[in-house]
């Protein structure tokens, strides 16, 4: 069995914020470029690490701005977190 042919110019391994940056310059280029991703597109940052991090602490401020609402003359009762869908939203 013989495996097709293929040729790239330039091969990016990992497709996070450095990683697809650089595929894409480098077929803005006119380079053919293949990413090698071993797991999700987007890599750790965009999938598991920052940007859901980004995403809880986003949470965070907005909890924190609901128990200062007293200072701004907004009377609210005491917030609830939803954990759960705190968590579908961090993904």
């Amino acid at each position: 069995m013989t495996m097709p042919e293929s040729a790239y110019d330039t091969v990016v391994i990992g497709s996070g914020p450095g990683g697809y940056v650089a595929a894409i310059r480098a077929a803005q280029l006119g380079m053919k470029t293949a990413i090698i991703e071993k797991d999700r597109i987007g890599g750790r940052c965009l999938n598991y690490a920052c940007i859901p991090a980004k995403a809880v602490l986003r949470v965070a401020d907005v909890l924190q701005e609901i128990r200062d609402a007293a200072e701004f003359g907004i009377s609210v009762g005491a917030p609830k977190v939803d954990y759960d869908a705190v968590s579908k939203r961090r993904l």
